[in-house]
């Protein structure tokens, strides 16, 4: 019962929030509906938090300033939505998201940006989306391993969101860590962890249902120091950023490497 009230929860909330995020950016300029739609994300996933008990702890501090590439590393499904309850952020969410029932009605409202990884000839476009939030002077969150993963250690970065702030000189990199502390109370080992894990062989919503059924999940947001992408290509940046992350995780971690 109390997996399914959760679901029912969060739904009719996804529901309420892209009817209010359509609503309120009805009618504004454009700079101005991105800036809403990404404070309509941050607003509702903070809200999520708050219903099924996920606490977030922000270790280190947002710099002052906006329109940073965002990069972290990727284990659930439930990572956006702890990133996002931070501050502010326009994610970036595979393509196919937009096709799927309910899911792709709310990603499209709340001005997510698609990537398809597979189609080469997409990518000038997401490129393109990235950069106009950006200069809209929003942050913009992407996970740059590509998938999801039970391994600790950071995979390299695959490189097509970087080329939104390659070279420029005002450009930065933001790199951010996301690890689970607790989960129901218990320590988060690597059997506990495991149950966060989206593994490729679980459907998106055999994985929300089980996270349904979990309480007390606790999660860090280490956030690391600003890179700057002046005089820096897509394949440096990525590089430089993998390795922050993977830095930070290793600080916390350093048994594990």
């Amino acid at each position: 019962m109390y997996r399914l009230l959760n679901v029912l929860r969060i739904f009719r909330l996804m529901l309420s929030s892209t009817l209010r995020a359509n609503r309120k950016a009805a009618g504004l300029e454009r700079t101005d509906e991105l800036r809403r739609r990404a404070q309509q994300i941050h607003e509702g996933c903070a809200q999520i938090c708050e219903l099924v008990g996920i606490r977030v702890r922000p270790k280190g501090k947002l710099p002052d300033r906006s329109g940073m590439l965002v990069v972290a590393n990727h284990f659930g499904v439930l990572d956006p939505v702890i990133l996002a309850s931070v501050a502010p952020m326009a994610p970036v969410a595979r393509a196919d998201l937009q096709a799927w029932p309910f899911i792709g009605n709310v990603s499209i409202s709340h001005g997510m940006i698609p990537v398809d990884r597979d189609r080469r000839t997409a990518a000038a476009s997401f490129v393109k989306r990235v950069g106009e939030r950006l200069a809209a002077g929003l942050n913009v969150l992407v996970f740059p391993e590509g998938n999801t993963s039970e391994e600790r250690a950071i995979r390299p970065f695959k490189t097509g969101a970087f080329e939104a702030v390659a070279g420029k000189a005002d450009g930065r990199v933001l790199p951010v860590y996301l690890s689970l502390e607790r989960v129901e109370d218990e320590a988060a080992t690597e059997d506990v962890r495991r149950r966060i894990v989206w593994l490729e062989h679980t459907s998106f919503w055999g994985h929300l249902w089980s996270l349904a059924a979990l309480r007390g999940l606790e999660y860090t947001v280490h956030i690391g120091e600003p890179i700057s992408a002046k005089g820096r290509n897509r394949k440096e940046l990525a590089q430089l950023a993998r390795n922050a992350v993977e830095q930070i995780r290793i600080s916390l971690h350093p048994a594990r490497t």
